[in-house]
């Protein structure tokens, strides 16, 4: 089985393959697959609030909670279900957040 390293050094060619199927496809059938190849195989951003587990019609005082509790469950430090990528989605899901909100 091939390393996540060695997946990402032939990104170039598996994109470019991808790509001549795609221009085969009739445009009925395309999607903004094109615009998520372009960032060179990074995930599109997530929806923050589907991320907290939130709505946007929750109050600004809800969503402070519900982060602080996903952050003490998932911080790094915590030893029995720390989770460092799930605390990073988190923050920054949280700053998106608050930032929209002027917060």
């Amino acid at each position: 089985m091939k390393t996540l390293r060695e997946i990402r050094k032939s990104w170039p060619v598996i994109k470019e393959i991808i790509m001549f199927f795609y221009d085969l496809l009739p445009p009925e059938y395309r999607t903004d697959f094109k615009q998520n190849l372009s960032n060179n195989g990074n995930k599109p951003k997530s929806d923050p609030y589907a991320v907290l587990g939130v709505s946007p019609a929750d109050s600004t005082e809800k969503i402070r909670q519900v982060y602080r509790r996903l952050a003490k469950i998932y911080h790094p430090d915590n030893q029995d279900t720390g989770n460092a990528e799930m605390f990073r989605r988190i923050t920054e899901a949280y700053k998106r957040i608050m930032d929209e909100r002027g917060e």
